[in-house]
């Protein structure tokens, strides 16, 4: 579905801009409202309707009565209050879903005004009131590759402020940077991007969480892989977490749709039926990690050449991988248990030391990971996972989370939905999460 009405927004996009395009008009501020307008309209007819949101423009307001700066495009819950004689609307923190800074050409300057503008929003006192927490808390998994330890104490100062980002990106209004014209090829951005990085490199205040979450124009986009709904896990051996990857081969329409609509299921807002399995494969290659160093700053690690093929670990979660029946036997003991101690093993058939391989193995899928408090502990790393046998005899596990992702890869192995059995992963934080 989002593909269908991705598709469907570029070509009202192309279309309406070619109309802008050979306007008359040589009013600079004319021109931008113009712009600004196409984009609110696209957005409103493109998102869902039971979501019951508005499109506008104006300030964000928080608990304390501050305000952000002005906004192009808001996506909010509701209408919020009109500034007298505007059409510009004052909405308050907990009712806006995504910002939008508009441009009619992004280029490298256009990006960093985006940085500028949108910071204005992390500047409020945020204190979100929807439940951000399972974002969070998956976000967390899937990159760091362990569960969310109970307090900060088993977690190193480096890994607190990857949390810190992913925090943000998880509660605060998606920040989203929207150009018509501009890049033209993904390497282009590529080169402008590392060149914006290299000129704030010693900025201790340009940090990870002042990126935007996308930067995308009708050629090209750029993603915080952030989780939700793109990714990648942290490496353990550098302390480096994929920070930003692009892409020049997608809709990228669609690829805006995927995050906001994203966001609207996490805060329950849209059905995961909106995902059905038309997602294709990603096709996103990773350009930027960053690692923080403790009493310093943070430093970033440019991939200056676009790699040859998307990253798979992007696409990880659209692959079912095959298992061993050990690890079936894992899945299934935690998601009945809520964990799994590897020491129960010890003396027993298969050995710990065998268990722990296996379980190892799962963790390199992104299915389960140990606790950072007790590393004899494994839990799953992923709200959702699937399991099937094919005739031959071969098991299969991959990730149901919202629906759409499992379906996908089991419809490139053959699998229809009804051969598939799920299981909702159960964890000590929820005990009411049985297998289902």
């Amino acid at each position: 579905m989002i593909r269908t009405v991705g598709d469907m927004m570029d070509n009202f996009l192309a279309s309406e801009r070619r109309l802008l395009d050979a306007s008359p008009i040589t009013h600079g501020p004319t021109i931008g409202d113009m712009y600004e307008q196409l984009t609110r309209d696209a957005l409103a007819v493109s998102v869902p309707p039971e979501a019951r949101l508005e499109v506008v423009a104006g300030f964000i307001r928080d608990r304390k009565g501050n305000l952000s700066g002005q906004q192009d495009c808001m996506l909010v819950t509701g209408p919020g209050e009109k500034v007298p004689r505007t059409n510009a609307r004052i909405v308050e923190c907990d009712d806006v879903v995504a910002v939008l800074e508009i441009k009619k050409t992004l280029h490298q300057k256009g990006i960093l005004e985006a940085v500028t503008s949108l910071g204005s929003v992390l500047d409020l006192d945020w204190q979100p009131a929807w439940p951000f927490g399972d974002t969070l808390k998956n976000c967390f998994r899937r990159i760091l590759q362990h569960p969310l330890p109970p307090s900060e104490e088993f977690v190193s100062e480096e890994m607190r402020a990857l949390y810190n980002v992913l925090e943000h990106d998880a509660a605060l209004p998606l920040r989203i940077a929207f150009g018509h014209h501009g890049f033209r090829s993904e390497k282009g951005l590529r080169d402008g991007v590392i060149s914006m990085l290299s000129d704030h490199q010693q900025d201790r205040s340009f940090t990870p969480v002042r990126l935007p979450n996308l930067v995308v124009n009708q050629y090209v986009a750029m993603a915080k892989t952030t989780g939700h709904p793109w990714y990648l896990p942290r490496d353990p051996s550098t302390g480096s977490m994929y920070l930003l990857a692009t892409t020049g081969n997608r809709s990228t329409a669609t690829v805006l749709l995927d995050q906001i609509w994203c966001r609207l299921h996490a805060r329950g807002l849209v059905e995961p039926y909106f995902f059905s399995p038309d997602r294709g494969q990603e096709s996103w290659n990773p350009l930027v990690a960053t690692r923080f160093i403790p009493g310093a700053r943070w430093e970033y690690q440019v991939l200056t050449d676009i790699p040859r093929a998307a990253s798979a670990a992007l696409d990880m979660p659209l692959e079912p991988a095959e298992i061993s029946e050990n690890q079936m036997h894992a899945i299934v003991f935690i998601s009945t248990m809520g964990s799994l101690d590897d020491r129960i093993f010890e003396g027993r058939t298969p050995s710990q030391q065998e268990m722990r391989r296996e379980l190892l193995h799962l963790q390199e899928l992104g299915l389960v990971g140990p606790r950072l408090d007790e590393p004899n502990v494994w839990e799953f790393l992923i709200p959702t996972i699937g399991f099937e046998m094919t005739p031959e005899g071969k098991l299969y596990a991959g990730e149901n989370t919202a629906g759409q992702l499992t379906y996908v890869g089991l419809k490139r192995a053959g699998v229809t939905p009804d051969k598939v059995f799920w299981i909702r992963a159960k964890r000590p934080d929820d005990p009411d999460s049985a297998g289902d």
